[in-house]
């Protein structure tokens, strides 16, 4: 079967907002601000004092329209460490898709006064649920769609299969389905911890060092607590900050802290736009604790938590 064949068989649907996997299962829309979340959509908020030039407010809103595109350029562009960038624009575009079409996917883009997309965040709810959703319902497409974008770059493959293709082709052979838990009040249980995970976040740079960062990361913290996390998780770049050892367990980044899941056991994405200097100073700003540190390919990661009430 000709690779043509092949994407038309396996074709995923297309990020419009008129389409049908950008709603809830009860046919609602899904908004990118859960219900009882801060409206943030003021775009005509001044900038503090001092700031410089006023940056309008963007309104951040549901991935839709010609916004697949846009996101998936951003990302190419500035969240450059893991393989989803090296494998090009219209596969990424689809994996940005799956956040907008499960029930425990959650994405929204940040748009200036044009309509032009200059930011926006992928977060999975609750990670477990989300990936087993994911092969429940789109392995196939979405393994077709990374099967051809790595046909059409062979050096990209050869370093797949020699660094990840093991782990890949397990990953999509587990059976898809909601995921089993015990918890506070099942006979033998303990306090679950639902771990929700912000696979990636950018800004454009423009817009950098306005809030709109802030905006994207706020909205998406609501959305887990809204759906009942009890902490959130991501990845970003160490950049120019002390650096943290790297134990031996954690250079594949599988071994998360007291068994719990993280971002580095489940995702090769990075949340964090500037390449040179890393964003881990931005999160602890706002309060998120270093949990560990990994290694991708030979750049330094740090996973970051933050504790929901």
């Amino acid at each position: 079967m000709s690779s043509a064949s092949l994407e038309k068989r396996f074709r995923m649907p297309s990020c419009h907002p008129s389409d049908p996997s950008h709603d809830h299962p009860d046919g609602s829309a899904r908004r990118a601000d859960p219900p009882g979340s801060p409206p943030a959509l003021d775009p005509h908020r001044p900038a503090p004092e001092g700031a410089g030039a006023a940056v309008p407010r963007p309104l951040i809103r549901q991935l839709g329209g010609p916004d697949c595109a846009a996101t998936a350029a951003l990302h190419r562009e500035h969240l450059t460490v893991g393989l989803f960038p090296q494998l090009g624009d219209r596969f990424l575009g689809r994996w940005h898709q799956t956040f907008a079409s499960t029930p425990h996917g959650w994405v929204a883009v940040a748009v200036d006064g044009q309509g032009q997309v200059q930011g926006f965040a992928l977060v999975a709810t609750d990670v477990e649920q989300y990936v087993a959703e994911v092969l429940a319902t789109q392995r196939w497409r979405l393994g077709v769609a990374g099967a051809l974008a790595l046909l059409r770059r062979p050096s990209v493959a050869a370093r797949f299969v020699r660094t990840r293709g093991g782990r890949y082709a397990r990953r999509l052979s587990r059976r898809g389905g909601r995921t089993s838990r015990t918890g506070a009040g099942v006979p033998g249980g303990e306090l679950v911890t639902t771990t929700a995970v912000v696979y990636a976040m950018v800004t454009a740079p423009a817009v950098r060092g306005h809030g709109v960062g802030r905006q994207l990361l706020d909205a998406g913290v609501q959305a887990a607590r809204t759906s009942g996390a009890t902490r959130v998780c991501l990845l970003t770049r160490q950049g120019a900050h002390p650096p943290t050892p790297v134990r031996p367990a954690d250079r594949a980044g599988r071994a998360g802290p007291a068994g719990r899941v993280g971002p580095a056991d489940v995702t090769d994405s990075v949340a964090g736009d500037e390449p040179e200097v890393g964003a881990a100073g931005f999160y602890e700003h706002l309060g998120w604790q270093r949990v560990r540190t990994v290694e991708r390919e030979g750049v330094v990661l740090v996973e970051f938590c933050l504790s929901l009430p």
